[in-house]
C-alpha cells in the first residue's frame, strides 16, 4: 500500500513537471508566433509602401513614354512631309532637265541660224570681225562675241537675248531646286537620326517600366503571400491558445491508467524498435527511440503504439530537408510539427499523456481500442481529423508487434 502510494506520488510529480514543461514550451511557441505576427505585419506594411512607390514610378514612366511617342509621331509626320517634298522637287528637277534640253535644242537651232547669217555676211565682205566670232571657244563665248557685233539686226539681237535669258533662268532655277533638294535630304537625315535617338530613349523607358511592373507584380504576390502567412499565423495562435487550454484541462484532470492491457507499457527493447524503423528508411537515432520509450513508460503506454503513430503521421521521418525539424514533433501534437516544434522529449511526453487519457476510458463493447483513440465518442476527443487515421495506426502497430 505504501509502495502504491509512493508510486502515485511520483507519477503525480512527474505529470506536474511535464505539464509545467509543456506549458512553458507552449508559452514560448505562442510568444514566437506573436513575434512572427508582428514581423509579418511590418513586412506587409513595407511591401505595401514599396508597391505604392513602384506604381507612382510606373505612372511617371508611362507619362514619359507617351511624351516620347507624341514626339516620334511628330517626327514621323515631318519625315513623311519631307519625303513628299523630295518627290515633288525631283519631279520639278526632271521637268527642268527636259525644259533645259528643249532650250538647248532651240539654242542649237538659233545658233545655226546665226551662223548662216554670219556666213552670208562674210561672203558679202561686210563683216570685218567675222573671224572673231568664228574663233569662239563655246556657245557662251560665241554669244558674248556676237553681242559685240553691231552689224546684227535688232530682231536677231532680241531673239538671242530671249534664248540667253531663258537658258539663264532655267539654270538658275535648276540650281535653286538642287539646293532645296539637298537641304531637304539633310533635314530628313537629321530627323531620322533624332527619331533613332528618341526610339532608343523610349525603349529604355519601356524597359524601365517593365522592370517596375515586374517589381509591382512581385510585390503584389508578396503581399498576398504575407497576408496568407498572417492569416495562417493568426489561426495557429488561436489554435495554440485553444490547445493550451485543452492541455491545461487534461493535465489538471486525474485519470486512471490505460484500460487495455495490450496497449499498456511493455518493456520492448529500444534496439528492436530502432531496427524496425531503420528498415523503414527512418532517420530516428537509437537515442530518439530511447526517448520515446521513456515517455511511454512514464505514462504506461505501449512504446510500439507511439512508434506506430510516428509511422502514420510522418512515415517514421524519412530523410529530407525538414527531417531534423520533423523529428522534434513526429506525432504532430498541437496541430503539426510546423506549428509546434520544441524537442522530441517534450512532444513524446505530450503524445503519451494524450494516449493515456484517451485510453483511460474503456471502449464500447466490441470496438478495437486503437480505433477508440480516434472515435468522436471518446470523452477525450479525437487524435486526428482523418477518419482512417486509427486504421493506419492499428496496421502499423500490429506489424511492429509481429516483427519484434
Amino acid at each position: 500500500m505504501k509502495v502504491t502510494t509512493k508510486i502515485l506520488v511520483v507519477m503525480s510529480t512527474i505529470t506536474t513537471v511535464v505539464g509545467m514543461t509543456t506549458q512553458l514550451s507552449m508559452a514560448s511557441t505562442l510568444s514566437e508566433k506573436q513575434q512572427l505576427m508582428r514581423q509579418l505585419q511590418a513586412q506587409s506594411q513595407q511591401t505595401a509602401e514599396d508597391v505604392l512607390k513602384n506604381k507612382q514610378q510606373a505612372e511617371k514612366l508611362q507619362g514619359k513614354i507617351q511624351d516620347y511617342q507624341s514626339l516620334l509621331d511628330s517626327i514621323h509626320h515631318e519625315i513623311a512631309n519631307n519625303q513628299q517634298q523630295l518627290q515633288d522637287l525631283q519631279k520639278r528637277l526632271d521637268q527642268l532637265n527636259q525644259e533645259i534640253l528643249q532650250n538647248q535644242k532651240q539654242l542649237k537651232h538659233d545658233q545655226q541660224s546665226v551662223n548662216s547669217m554670219l556666213q552670208a555676211l562674210y561672203e558679202d565682205g561686210n563683216v570685218p570681225y567675222i573671224e572673231v566670232l568664228l574663233q569662239a571657244t563655246n556657245f557662251s563665248d560665241f554669244l558674248s562675241r556676237l553681242q559685240m557685233l553691231s552689224m546684227i539686226t535688232e530682231a536677231d539681237k532680241e531673239l538671242l537675248q530671249k534664248v540667253v535669258a531663258l537658258h539663264h533662268k532655267l539654270e538658275t532655277e535648276k540650281q535653286a531646286q538642287k539646293h532645296a533638294y539637298q537641304s531637304l535630304q539633310n533635314k530628313t537625315k537629321d530627323l531620322k537620326a533624332l527619331q533613332k535617338v528618341d526610339q532608343s530613349l523610349q525603349a529604355q523607358q519601356k524597359n524601365a517600366l517593365a522592370r517596375v511592373q515586374q517589381q509591382i507584380q512581385a510585390g503584389t504576390k508578396k503581399q498576398g503571400f504575407l497576408k496568407y502567412k498572417i492569416q495562417l499565423t493568426q489561426s495557429q495562435i488561436a489554435q495554440l491558445e485553444q490547445q493550451v487550454q485543452q492541455e491545461d484541462a487534461i493535465l489538471s484532470t486525474n485519470v486512471s491508467a490505460v484500460t487495455e492491457t495490450s496497449l499498456q507499457y511493455q518493456p520492448i527493447a529500444p534496439t528492436a524498435l530502432y531496427a524496425y524503423v531503420r528498415s523503414r528508411n527512418s532517420t530516428f537515432s537509437l537515442q530518439d527511440i530511447e526517448t520515446i520509450c521513456a515517455a511511454a513508460q512514464r505514462y504506461n503506454v505501449n512504446p510500439a503504439l507511439l512508434i506506430a503513430i510516428t509511422g502514420q503521421e510522418q512515415h517514421f521521418v524519412p530523410p529530407g530537408p525538414d527531417a531534423d525539424m520533423i523529428r522534434n514533433n513526429p506525432f504532430n501534437v498541437f496541430y503539426s510539427w510546423q506549428v509546434y516544434n520544441t524537442n522530441l522529449a517534450d512532444t513524446a511526453n505530450i503524445a503519451a499523456d494524450t494516449l493515456r487519457h484517451k485510453l483511460s476510458a474503456p471502449p464500447p463493447a466490441g470496438e478495437d481500442p486503437i480505433l477508440w483513440i480516434n472515435d468522436p465518442r471518446n470523452p477525450w476527443g479525437i487524435y486526428a481529423t482523418d477518419p482512417n487515421w486509427a486504421y493506419g495506426v492499428r496496421a502499423i502497430f500490429k506489424d511492429i508487434m509481429k516483427s519484434i
